[in-house]
């Protein structure tokens, strides 16, 4: 009889997991879709309370967001449609090195916009992503903590 209960009780709560995690998915998928301008609208200002910038330097922050924003989106675009592509590493190779060359341009020119000292805030605000962020033990993983077993 216990063993019944325990299974019922199992069965319930994975049940109301599954239904709690479906409902987060779909309230993502409804989240509204901004457009360009009011995406680089946001990032700069936010990056303008965070960083303390100047009005110019928030316009051109703004400017340099909304040419990115685009571009990503129109290579998601691109990328929706031509997903097989990346089955041959020589294509896979010449993405990967085109996207760390617009990376590379991209913090040159927000450097010249931000300045030096703000530009090192910004690092460290955003450190850079490890090309292997997610074998290192999936979300939530920290190196640094210790996780027990209880």
């Amino acid at each position: 009889m216990k063993k019944w209960i325990l299974a019922g009780l199992l069965l319930f709560g994975l049940s109301a997991t599954a239904q709690r995690m479906q409902r987060d998915w779909q309230g993502r998928k409804q989240m509204p879709e901004f457009s360009t301008d009011e995406m680089a609208a946001l990032q700069s200002k936010q990056m303008t309370l965070a960083l303390d910038l100047s009005t110019a330097q928030e316009q051109q922050l703004q400017q340099l967001l909304a040419k990115r924003i685009a571009d990503r989106r129109e290579r998601w675009e691109a990328h929706q449609k031509d997903t097989i592509a990346m089955a041959d590493p020589h294509q896979r190779y010449a993405r990967m090195s085109e996207r760390l060359d617009r990376e590379i341009a991209f913090r040159r020119e927000l450097r010249k916009v931000l300045g030096e000292a703000s530009y090192e805030q910004w690092k460290v605000l955003h450190p850079a992503r490890s090309s292997d962020h997610n074998r290192s033990g999936g979300m939530g993983h920290h190196p640094d903590r210790k996780h027990h077993k209880g």
